[in-house]
């Protein structure tokens, strides 16, 4: 995310492609900070909201530590349904105004395969998606195993 004149972003795009891959030039001087101040600002709500779930579990009484894992779940789930809805980065792409700026990896799959007739890239950004989900289901599993009393109910 860059600002500034059109003109010099596109003779610096090089030097900014040697240190990443998605550049997007957004506006006059001072929109790249902005839109990344939108972006730490959805970031930041996120992890607020975490906080004031554990602060209203705790509040209440309820075991954190299973608060805790419900939660990671909550979050696991959030992630893969966002593989298979396109809602807050469609919405975001085609009504919010951001346009080609605002894309997932499901959304990018989606338009590689059938809206530039690529299903060879479609079909490999599929696998690496599965490949992603399975990762952190077993990254999961791994760091919370399911406790003796679980099993038993």
């Amino acid at each position: 995310m860059a600002g500034g004149d059109k003109e010099a972003f596109l003779r610096a795009e090089p030097y900014f492609r040697a240190m990443g891959t998605t550049i997007t030039h957004v506006g006059e001087a001072g929109a790249g900070q902005t839109v990344k101040l939108c972006n730490q600002l959805v970031c930041a709500i996120n992890l607020q909201a975490i906080c004031e779930a554990l602060a209203l579990g705790r509040a209440s009484g309820v075991d954190l530590d299973q608060l805790r894992n419900v939660l990671l779940i909550v979050l696991l789930l959030r992630g893969i349904w966002m593989f298979t809805k396109f809602d807050v980065p469609w919405l975001l792409g085609f009504g919010g105004g951001a346009g080609e700026a605002i894309r997932t990896l499901p959304v990018f799959t989606y338009q590689r395969s059938f809206t530039y007739y690529q299903a060879g890239m479609g079909a490999a950004l599929s696998n690496v998606m599965l490949a992603l989900l399975l990762m952190a289901v077993t990254i999961y599993f791994v760091a919370f195993p399911p406790s003796e009393d679980a099993t038993d109910a």
